[in-house]
Order: C-alpha cells, then structure tokens, then sequence
C-alpha cells in the first residue's frame, strides 16, 4: 500500500502541477512564467523568515530588491 501512495502522490500531483503551467503559459505568456519563477525565493525567505525563524541579512535584503526591481522594470516596459 505505501508503495501505490508513493506512485499516487508522484504523478497525480506531478500531472496537475504541469498541466496548470502550461494552461497558465498558453494564458499568459513566457514572460509572465518565467517572473513568476522569480517571485518563488521570496515567498521562501519570508516563510523561513517567519515560520522558522531564520536571520535575514542586508546582503538577502539587496537581492530581494534587485529581483523586484527587474519584475517592475520588465511589467513597466510592457504598458509603453
């Protein structure tokens, strides 16, 4: 039986996940993906941040702005 929960919980979940991707690709656009990749290390600093009490240093702080930075840049190029 744990065998077949393994098998359950590695495609199933696999399959869903890939086929919301590509929905939200052929949606959205490469770009919008690929800023949304951006945005997954800062949902983890702050959940590590909060949840397991990790220290974030200025060095975090200066990536974080510069990842925000190019998200606005990219979004801000795309209304001109």
């Amino acid at each position: 039986m744990p065998t077949l929960s393994l098998i359950y919980l590695g495609v199933v979940p696999t399959a869903g996940a890939w086929l919301l991707r590509f929905y939200i690709l052929r949606k959205n656009g490469l770009v919008f993906q690929s800023q949304v990749a951006y945005l997954i290390p800062i949902f983890g600093l702050m959940f590590g941040y909060f949840f397991l009490d990790e220290i974030v240093t200025y060095k975090i702080i200066i990536s974080l702005i510069a990842v925000l930075l190019g998200i606005f840049l990219v979004e801000r190029s795309k209304y001109k």
